[in-house]
């Protein structure tokens, strides 16, 4: 009898102990967003596809932190992920970014929230700090504790970086970055040159850094790759008629859409104010419009298929080379031992059909 109960409880804390370590090295997602329109679609497909339990938080960026936080928090309780944390990150205000052309339209947005929070939250918010250590914190305490963390960066990496910089060990607790970022082709004098969009340009001391790191495996979908497969960059009525349909179809399903359309359309109208070229592209569709560049990461997440082609590169930002109205110069090169993965080229009908499938599920509940 007393050997069986010992042996009881050897088995029980043998069953313990390797439950704990599956736990440890179990797949976990880090969420990293500046909550402009096309995050907000990719925070629903996440939450339609990505197990709950996988997601350990969502950390928001750059200018408005301390709103951004808000917006998300608000947007995953509509999303059922009510016990997922949301984490303030950096921040600051416009003066403390790159004057570039490309990014002047985020650093002047001061309309972000306005008909999703009340006026008083949106006040509380406004007078918050622009910066907080909150998300460094929750990093650097996730890649203590776990050992397989998939990153999932939908803005600049500043808060990331932070971590990795000051406890360089902890990259090893990282499995895969997946990274929206990356430049447009741009003719100069005859020569086509590579210079960096939007997130990379609100920090590219820190994109520098996380392309630096080159023993941590990185996907990156470049700017330039989705400005060939949708039509000026933008998904829209007309170059992808059925995702716009079935954001259309299941809004008054989905309170969380009717908040997309209300943030689209706001910052559309600020684009189309700030960066007056662009008013041919997106004036016809504001509001119902977004460009599928964060959507289009995170479906590469859940399904492989997606990307046709991936380049082993090496990525060189060059931050003494600035061009103010187009960004920094950027030198890729081919190289087939680097952990960086360049996607080359997508399966638009696997896009299409994920996307669509991600909507069904969370108007039938099936994801919960």
């Amino acid at each position: 009898m007393i050997l069986k109960k010992v042996y009881f409880i050897c088995v029980s804390l043998a069953t313990i102990a390797l439950f704990y370590v599956y736990a440890m090295q179990a797949k976990k997602y880090i969420i990293i967003t500046d909550l402009e329109p096309d995050d907000r679609i990719a925070l629903h497909v996440l939450a339609a596809r990505i197990p709950h339990n996988e997601i350990l938080f969502v950390g928001t960026t750059i200018k408005n932190a301390a709103r951004k936080k808000a917006l998300t928090r608000k947007l995953l309780d509509q999303l059922r992920l009510a016990t997922i944390p949301v984490y303030q990150g950096s921040g600051g205000t416009a003066e403390m970014y790159y004057d570039i052309a490309s990014s002047r339209a985020a650093r002047e947005y001061e309309h972000e929230g306005k008909g999703i929070l009340a006026e008083d939250e949106l006040k509380v918010m406004s007078a918050m700090s622009y910066s907080s250590n909150e998300l460094q914190q929750h990093i650097k305490s996730a890649l203590e504790t776990y050992d397989a963390i998939e990153c999932i960066v939908l803005a600049p990496p500043t808060d990331l970086v932070a971590v990795l910089e000051k406890n360089p060990l902890l990259k090893k607790s990282i499995q895969h970055v997946y990274i929206m970022g990356g430049w447009s082709e741009q003719n100069e004098n005859g020569n086509i040159v590579l210079r960096t969009t939007y997130n990379w340009n609100m920090d590219p001391q820190a994109s520098t850094q996380l392309l630096d790191m080159k023993d941590i495996p990185m996907t990156v979908y470049s700017s330039h790759t989705i400005k060939k497969y949708f039509g000026g960059g933008s998904c829209n009525c007309d170059t992808c008629p059925r995702i716009i349909n079935i954001l259309e179809q299941y809004k008054d399903q989905l309170p969380s859409l009717i908040d997309q359309q209300i943030a689209a359309y706001s910052w559309d109208q600020h684009i189309i104010q700030k960066i007056p070229a662009l008013k041919e592209v997106i004036e016809a569709y504001s509001g119902k419009q977004f460009t599928p560049a964060d959507p289009l990461v995170v479906i590469g997440v859940i399904n492989n298929n997606l990307i046709q082609k991936k380049i082993p590169v090496d990525l060189c930002i060059d931050l003494n080379d600035l061009d103010v109205a187009k960004g920094f110069r950027i030198q890729v090169t081919h190289n087939l031992s680097s952990n960086i993965q360049l996607v080359d080229s997508i399966d638009i009908e696997i896009f299409t059909k994920e996307f669509i499938s991600s909507f069904e599920l969370l108007v039938n509940n099936n994801h919960i």
